[in-house]
């Protein structure tokens, strides 16, 4: 989402490890001026 941003365009994301708070917040930025929203729900196994 970074390379979105440093490209110019307006991209927020949500992921498991945000708040609920958060997330809502780009929801609401995503209906209101965000043009991209990247939604992950990326698992990472540790050996």
């Amino acid at each position: 989402m970074r390379s979105l941003v440093e490209d110019g365009c307006k991209a927020a994301s949500i992921h498991g490890n945000k708040s609920q708070g958060q997330r809502d917040r780009a929801i609401k930025q995503f209906r209101a001026e965000i043009t991209v929203l990247v939604a992950t729900d990326v698992c990472r196994a540790r050996h």
